[in-house]
């Protein structure tokens, strides 16, 4: 797979360089991307969840193939773990890099105080000791070097990240305007699944309403998503399937200068001004069929089946896509006890055991 990345890499700089060099273009520095991700369902003392591990590790894999994040997955974590991976994070970030925490899992509200909580595995239901106040972590956002952080959370209460919806921003060559002024300037937002109100656990496809809408977002975006549009286009989905209403905004007291979380698909760039007085802001893909084919060719050979299953995830629908179906039906009845996974649904067990899995990269509402 580190093969398939420096492939992937080189190309996409090639086909960027070309562009700069053909525009007199300046790319926009996005740093690295990162990710910590934290679904919790085997709860200690409180009910077990059905859907936040698969959730969880849905988005993590959708960041990772997709998106090109560095992302560190947790499942079924402490109150300890994930403060330390929180910590971690405010002690290694870089001031161009870029944090997304997604958590999944149970929380809480003290209605004496209006204090939310995210509650880990070892959390008790009386007992707020392994309780985790959103405020602390807001101020721990406070601190990060990272240029932007955006925080969503899946979780009952969880509005109290967020102050309130911000305006709808312009469409057009406008947007894109908007899109570097929000890159350029520091960004601590929250993207909730519902306010001070308890939200659905079940839902569609393994995962919750909030999730399912989510993923699929991402999954069919292909081009610089701004969390305001992402916003939009959940809430949407959301609001008619379940009594639950997502909130976008700012996160409380956490150094919020006006900008906004991007999401940005491998192979798209924000470039500057051109010299020749063209378009002042825009966007540079890169032809997917051939990712898809450098991608088909570093593995084409391989006998190990993730290698297959990660590529199917990527390219559902691609040129390639028939050969690795077949290649995984070979590998299925040269193993009569195994089964081959339908590509491209990605879950995890919902009793996966508490572990942290670090993935190499290809990285107000509280």
């Amino acid at each position: 797979m580190f093969t398939i990345r420096l492939l992937i890499g080189a190309m996409l700089a090639t086909a960027m360089a070309f562009s700069a060099n053909a525009q007199e273009d300046e790319a926009l520095d996005l740093g690295n991307f990162h990710a910590l991700v934290i679904g919790n369902n085997e709860y200690q003392h409180l009910d077990r969840l059905e859907t936040a591990v698969s959730d969880a590790a849905a988005t993590a894999e959708l960041l990772k193939i997709k998106y090109g994040y560095r992302v560190k997955l947790i499942l079924n974590a402490t109150r300890s773990q994930t403060l330390y991976e929180i910590n971690r994070l405010r002690g290694e970030l870089e001031p161009t890099d870029r944090l997304l925490i997604y958590y999944t899992g149970h929380g809480t509200l003290d209605r004496e105080t209006n204090t939310g909580y995210w509650l880990p595995v070892d959390a008790e239901e009386e007992n707020d000791v392994n309780w985790i106040a959103i405020s602390a972590v807001s101020r721990h956002l406070k601190a990060m070097a990272a240029a932007h952080v955006m925080v969503v959370s899946d979780s009952c209460y969880s509005g109290t990240l967020v102050r309130s919806a911000q305006a709808q921003i312009p469409t057009g060559k406008e947007r894109m305007a908007y899109l570097r002024r929000m890159a350029s300037k520091r960004a601590r937002t929250a993207l909730v699944s519902g306010g001070l109100e308890p939200v659905a656990d079940a839902g569609s496809g393994g995962h919750s309403v909030f999730a399912s809408a989510f993923l699929s977002v991402l999954r069919d975006n292909d081009t610089i998503l701004d969390g305001q549009e992402l916003f939009r286009k959940v809430r949407e989905a959301v609001v008619l399937d379940a009594d639950q209403t997502p909130q976008y905004s700012n996160i409380r007291r956490a150094g919020h200068e006006g900008g906004d979380f991007l999401f940005v698909p491998a192979g798209i760039s924000i470039v500057a001004a051109r010299t020749d007085g063209g378009e002042s802001v825009e966007q540079v893909g890169v032809d997917q069929a051939q990712i898809e084919l450098t991608y088909w060719a570093s593995i084409k050979d391989s006998d190990n089946v993730e290698d297959y299953e990660s590529f199917l995830k990527s390219f559902p629908e691609g040129n390639f896509s028939e050969l690795a179906r077949n290649r995984l039906k070979r590998y299925a009845a040269l193993t009569p006890d195994a089964v081959a996974p339908t590509p491209p649904a990605t879950s995890l067990p919902s009793s996966t055991p508490s572990k942290a899995i670090e993935v190499e990269p290809m990285d107000s509402v509280f």
